[in-house]
């Protein structure tokens, strides 16, 4: 057996997985919605290494401290799962409404964007999840994370 044999023998029960993403960040109005694109940014990425028998929960639950800790958010496995399920691509969106400082918005902050008088900001995350390089199509993201086959 070569060294290319060894090296590939020892690490194929090991899976890299990377967590990645960007967030393109626009102004948000109530009445008007979604308007001008103000800023661009990548996130932190996430890297772990998992095994074919804890894949799942480990994508699962570093996906969760992902959303919560780097996007910043609640983590909502139902939305994830509607947007796995209608995208045809790599990548899939947890979106924020953010203020000025890029934190979540006060109540009053809320009540006063409601009203015109406050500036509030939708950030879109484009998240991508890859395991040992390559991007992993959200169909198969669907599948493996939730048990779910689309026809």
């Amino acid at each position: 057996m070569n060294i290319t044999q060894k090296i590939l023998e020892a690490t194929q029960s090991t899976l890299s997985v990377e967590i990645k993403s960007f967030a393109d960040v626009s102004i948000d109005s109530y009445e008007e919605g979604e308007l001008d694109h103000v800023n661009y940014f990548e996130n932190d990425t996430k890297r772990f290494t998992a095994t074919e028998d804890t894949l799942k929960e480990d994508i699962l639950s570093n996906l969760e401290d992902y959303v919560e800790n780097v996007i910043y958010t609640d983590y909502n496995e139902e939305s994830i799962k509607e947007q796995l399920a209608d995208r045809d691509d790599s990548s899939f969106f947890v979106s924020v409404l953010v203020d000025n400082d890029n934190t979540e918005p006060s109540e009053t902050q809320l009540e006063d964007w409601k009203n015109g008088t406050e500036t509030l900001y939708i950030q879109d995350n484009c998240i991508t999840i890859s395991i040992n390089g390559t991007d992993i199509e959200c169909e198969l993201l669907n599948e493996l994370l939730f048990d779910t086959v689309t026809a």
